[in-house]
């Protein structure tokens, strides 16, 4: 591990002031939610853009445990929060404006070290990083997100039959219920056909499975915290729509095209919205070099490549959420940016 991969350790900045905003009076609760998305996206803007790649003899001496270290560390990480949180709620008596706080702070938390982590485990085929992704997604009550991002968002990205690729002149609060719905739906589907296929017991059906957890879980802090359990439940809820947030600036307007026979073209770097923003890659553990990703899906994230025939987003991913949030800019930059790209590229 090189003195410049130490720069994953700054990826740990979000949970370290949500936990001190915990311990010390007078640091607002919504601190983390601030630092995620005014104060990080700010410092990204006017950081330069690192638009380099490691080679391939540098890709095979950086199969270090150190990164996954790095990752399993989250496991444990957010474990903790979900336990601190609960130690918090149960001696505290919060206003609705801190319980608000407290809800975005840890739903921002639980996705970039949830979900972010858990999808970057759960591309990997050994049942450490398999049973790591699901520890880290059931606080975001999102356990089927693996099966059908692997199976189902991986296969059919950027076609039509992708809920979770944004159209072009899609509102993002639209696309989200279609996203989270459809992608639920879409787990069902998948892991009814595995079970058809491999013709395992219809009670092994993971997906119903997950759907129980889910109750119990929420159950378990009903019980334990009362009404103080909306904002663990709310930050898992949150936490999803920042996934989907995030699905929508990854692929939004972008098609792959359909063959004569009816099949897709196979997926390619063009298929994805790229960005090189230093402190997002850093924050998110390479996700923003996402064309590459859905181009080799195994490749580990300190290895993602920067894709110089991908289209590129004109700021980092959390200013780019911040953009979608206000649909009439987010068409007139990006549909503008996509024509242009379009126009200078020659794909296929």
């Amino acid at each position: 591990m090189k003195l410049k991969d130490i720069k994953y350790l700054f990826s740990y900045i979000l949970p370290a002031i949500y936990l001190t905003s915990l311990a010390i009076d007078g640091l607002p609760l919504v601190s983390t939610t601030v630092m995620a998305f005014v104060i990080l996206p700010i410092i990204d803007q006017f950081s330069p853009q690192d638009w380099s790649n490691v080679t391939p003899e540098e890709e095979e001496a950086r199969d270090l445990v150190i990164f996954d270290l790095l990752l399993y560390l989250n496991v444990v990480l957010v474990g903790y929060i979900i336990f601190a949180t609960y130690q918090y709620l149960s001696i505290q008596t919060l206003s609705i404006g801190e319980q608000v706080g407290l809800m975005t702070s840890l739903g921002t938390l639980l996705s970039a070290h949830g979900i972010n982590v858990a999808h970057e485990l759960g591309h990997r085929e050994d049942r450490l990083a398999q049973i790591g992704a699901k520890l880290l997604l059931l606080p975001c009550l999102d356990l089927h997100f693996t099966l059908e991002h692997n199976y189902g968002h991986h296969v059919y990205v950027s076609t039509p039959e992708d809920p979770t690729t944004a159209r072009k002149g899609e509102w993002i609060f639209a696309f989200w219920f279609r996203a989270m719905l459809g992608s639920y739906a879409n787990a069902w589907k998948l892991e009814d056909r595995f079970i058809k296929r491999t013709e395992r017991s219809i009670l092994s059906h993971r997906i119903a499975w997950y759907t129980l957890i889910y109750f119990v879980y929420g159950g378990v802090l009903v019980y334990l915290l009362g009404s103080y359990a909306w904002i663990l439940l709310g930050g898992g809820v949150m936490a999803m729509l920042l996934l989907q947030s995030i699905n929508y600036i990854e692929h939004y307007g972008i098609t792959r095209q359909q063959t004569s026979g009816g099949k897709y073209e196979p997926v390619q770097p063009w298929h994805s919205w790229n960005s090189n923003h230093v402190i997002g890659r850093i924050v998110l553990y390479e996700l923003t070099r996402h064309s590459d990703h859905h181009y080799k899906a195994n490749r580990k994230y300190q290895n993602l490549r920067s894709m110089q025939n991908a289209p590129l987003l004109p700021l980092g991913y959390p200013a780019s959420i911040l953009m979608a949030m206000v649909p009439p800019l987010w068409f007139r930059v990006i549909d503008k940016r996509y024509a242009e790209y379009l126009e200078t590229n020659e794909l296929g």
